[in-house]
């Protein structure tokens, strides 16, 4: 996906349920969480909003894990590992590709800022779930 004026980001959520527009986001690159990241984080925070009202532990894990992919892409590593363990130790909701994608995502993080020895740790269960 290439990136997109904001309007056509607009109309491509629009008309959407919170679920399917967290599934449009899910599929973003980084490039498009990086153009686009003040829109995405308005959006995620009224689907947040909705979700804690209806108690939709789902879509809460599924707006967490956006947010540190965000944060990821953005080059807030520091913002994004916090993020990223907290999904992973209090969530039974993710999927088996989005825990990976979550390793993926914190290794890489780690990486970032440079503490070799948590990013190997994380290669090693991607490695393990990849068996």
């Amino acid at each position: 996906m290439k990136a997109f004026p904001q309007g056509e980001l607009s109309s491509l959520l629009k008309n959407k349920n919170n679920k399917e527009k967290l599934e449009t986001i899910k599929s973003f690159t980084g490039e498009q969480f990086r153009d686009h990241y003040p829109y995405i984080t308005s959006i995620l925070n009224e689907i947040k909003q909705a979700a804690e009202k209806n108690n939709d532990f789902s879509q809460l894990s599924q707006i967490e894990l956006i947010s540190g992919a965000m944060f990821y892409y953005t080059k807030k590593y520091d913002k994004a590992i916090p993020v990223l363990n907290d999904l992973l130790h209090n969530s039974t909701l993710l999927s088996g590709h989005d825990s990976v994608k979550v390793y993926f995502l914190l290794k890489n993080s780690y990486i970032g800022i440079k503490n070799s020895g948590k990013a190997f740790e994380c290669h090693k269960v991607i490695e393990s779930i990849r068996k």
